[in-house]
């Protein structure tokens, strides 16, 4: 250390000791040192103890327990709370980064959550894979009590053709106008017609995400179809043939 760094370092709230007491340290101990902690970081961190942090078990661990204590085995019925605990706790299951998995991928794309106690099963929807017609889906298990979690298989699903939103709603539009029945369409007095977008095939099943987009497109394509033929939007799925 310089004599403008020892100036700087007395200068502060803390004072350097006296040469005669400071210990030396040559660039190959420090090296040894700072090696030393990252060897013994990393060990704590690849073998943790099973859903624990310094001994206690963290409180999103916890909720995820107390979500499932009262649940029956089988699939879960209350599915979006526990899908919801589980994001929360995801980052404090060892074994959760395995695939490159991280909370993050789980929102929305959790599927089909099974709890046999103390593991809870689910399926995680991966996205599409590039160049093919198909999607990566992985099987999740998670053992609660211990706070592990696995990958249990993995698999590819060849997609089905992409649903075209658009043509959903003009074809239920064609069907308003020219009679034909539909559990789609509600009809009511007054000109006024309700739509059911649950009834619509192609619309009714798929991950959130993917739904969420399709009900756009399919809600932006109905409101011209529907005012092409004389209606008017009067609410959410709700119109009025304009006198």
């Amino acid at each position: 250390m310089g004599q403008t760094e020892q100036r700087a370092w007395s200068q502060g709230s803390r004072q350097l000791p006296p040469a005669s007491e400071r210990r030396p340290r040559t660039p190959g101990a420090w090296c040894e040192g700072v090696v030393g902690a990252m060897a013994r970081d990393t060990e704590a961190w690849v073998r943790p103890e099973p859903g624990r942090i310094a001994g206690c078990t963290p409180p999103a661990l916890s909720r995820l327990q107390q979500a499932l204590a009262a649940a029956q085995p089988g699939p879960c019925q209350h599915g979006e709370a526990v899908a919801a605990a589980l994001v929360r706790a995801w980052n404090h299951l060892h074994g959760s980064y395995a695939g490159e998995m991280c909370r993050e991928k789980l929102v929305g794309a959790v599927v089909d959550l099974r709890w046999s106690p103390p593991v809870l099963s689910f399926g995680v929807q991966r996205g599409h894979i590039d160049g093919h017609d198909e999607e990566h889906v992985q099987a999740w298990q998670v053992d609660v009590q211990d706070g592990v979690a696995w990958i249990a298989t993995e698999r590819r699903l060849t997609l089905p053709p992409k649903t075209d939103a658009a043509a959903l709603a003009v074809a239920l539009v064609e069907q308003l106008v020219t009679g034909g029945g539909s559990p789609a369409v509600v009809s009511k007095p007054g000109g006024r017609v309700s739509i059911r977008p649950g009834e619509v095939p192609g619309l009714d099943i798929g991950f959130a995400e993917t739904l969420a987009g399709r009900h756009r497109r399919f809600r932006g394509a109905l409101d011209q179809a529907m005012a092409a033929a004389g209606f008017t939007r009067v609410g959410a799925y709700r119109y009025r043939r304009v006198a």
